[in-house]
């Protein structure tokens, strides 16, 4: 999936860059933005060089942080980043599949408790989503001929089922009131 945003990213001009996402209050730079700001975030955790805010600000706000911080660069500088990322994050993402670390479980944040192997289906996840729901037509705003997420999104999919009761505490209440959930 981060080789499906860089290729984006490549097909971007000027305009493209800074249109309003399907993310709110994002534009399309800050979305791709906050893909390579992700992935040095959990690198960074995994390696244990990142210090969270005391007290905690959520995954969310923390997110916002993140991409606030480097609204100052260009396209070009973010492509970059988030290329350099990638590949960082592949070996250590390797390394989460192998056990004692696949195994092991970490707090993320807001999140819930996981094991760490599923790191990489939460980046799928994550990606699949800004991919397909912000950048992407209909809901986003770059009409391009893309392929469907098929197979693709299978991690994603296991993850999000992991996470359902973990995100989301009483899915009974969620459902019978979406609106009281938020």
């Amino acid at each position: 999936m981060t080789q499906d945003v860089l290729t984006v990213a490549g097909l971007l001009d000027d305009d493209g860059w800074s249109r309003s996402s399907g993310a709110e209050g994002w534009t399309v730079k800050d979305v791709i933005s906050h893909a390579g700001q992700l992935i040095s975030l959990v690198v960074a955790a995994v390696k244990g060089a990142v210090e969270y805010p005391d007290p905690p600000i959520g995954i969310e706000r923390l997110n916002g942080v993140m991409v606030d911080a480097t609204r100052g660069r260009n396209p070009a500088e973010i492509v970059d980043f988030l290329r350099a990322q990638s590949e960082n994050a592949f070996p250590v993402f390797k390394s989460l599949q192998e056990e004692p670390l696949a195994s092991s479980t970490a707090e993320l944040l807001d999140l819930g408790t996981y094991e760490l192997r599923a790191i990489p289906n939460m980046f799928t996840f994550d990606f699949a989503t800004h991919l397909h729901f912000d950048l992407l037509a209909p809901r986003g705003p770059l009409s391009l001929a893309w392929p469907p997420m098929s197979e693709r999104v299978a991690p994603a999919v296991h993850r999000r089922m992991a996470g359902i009761l973990k995100m989301q505490p009483n899915p009974y209440r969620s459902l019978q009131h979406p609106s009281a959930s938020t």
